[in-house]
């Protein structure tokens, strides 16, 4: 019995001294040479993803194009590829694959990427209670949305469109992300909007008309300058769209 149980241990040492010296080989990528003009193949024995909060991890590696077993060229196209196709789904701040280790001809891969933050809330700051109301029914920011500057740059264009619209030409937006302490990875979008004065007709000149007076041309355009207007009801908010629709007349 003693004698078996002797057995049992020395195999286990054995087993765990091998197990360890592989796993030390493994971990150990000091052999990796980065030769371009002469790459060298290595199959891919594991890879592992870090840095994800939300993002599946195998649903990453099928994206990255990786997979076990394939042989790659170390440098080359593989790994580039790999970190191109991640990068193109713009959810991330950073992406790196690194050897984590060596193991004769193969390899071990570690891909980290960096999630970027998605948005908790927002608010608006600058406009009337019922402005904003109506200003937030017109861009279409939405909770969990990740944040990059594409969402930005639309949300800046939305409400630059809609002021646009009722004649403000002239607005300022600024809008700043501040790290959300109630929820990790996320943010708030603080969006300061000055609309400005709205831009007016004064008046119009004519050139070239002929056989019309210009009152009676001017009768037939919309907006009404304030420059003599006749009816002080009638707008002079310049809206280019209003005045284009009225100009073929």
């Amino acid at each position: 019995m003693r004698k078996a149980l002797q057995r049992i241990i020395i195999l286990f040492a054995v087993y765990l001294g091998n197990h360890l010296a592989i796993q030390a080989q493994i971990k150990d990528c000091s052999g990796l040479t980065l030769n371009y003009e002469n790459p060298v193949k290595y199959v891919i024995g594991g890879i592992t993803v870090t840095g994800t909060e939300t993002f599946d991890r195998n649903i990453l590696t099928l994206l990255s194009g990786l997979s076990l077993g394939q042989t790659i060229s170390v440098p080359g196209d593989e790994l580039k590829q790999a970190m191109q196709k991640i990068w193109a789904q713009k959810l991330f701040a950073n992406v790196e694959i690194k050897c984590t280790g060596l193991d004769g001809n193969k390899i071990f891969i570690n891909i980290n990427v960096a999630e970027r933050p998605r948005m908790s809330k927002y608010s608006i700051k600058g406009l009337k209670k019922s402005e904003t109301k109506n200003l937030r029914e017109e861009i279409t920011l939405q909770k969990n949305q990740i944040i990059t500057e594409n969402l930005i740059n639309k949300t800046r264009k939305e409400i630059n469109d809609y002021y646009f619209e009722k004649g403000f030409y002239n607005v300022k937006i600024n809008i700043v992300k501040e790290d959300d302490p109630d929820m990790p990875n996320y943010q708030l979008l603080r969006i300061d909007v000055t609309k400005g004065q709205r831009v007016k007709l004064n008046k119009y000149v004519f050139i070239g008309n002929e056989n019309l007076s210009d009152k009676k041309i001017q009768k037939m355009l919309k907006p009404k300058p304030k420059y003599k207007k006749i009816n002080i009801f009638a707008s002079s908010k310049f809206v280019e769209a209003t005045y284009n629709e009225a100009k073929p007349k």
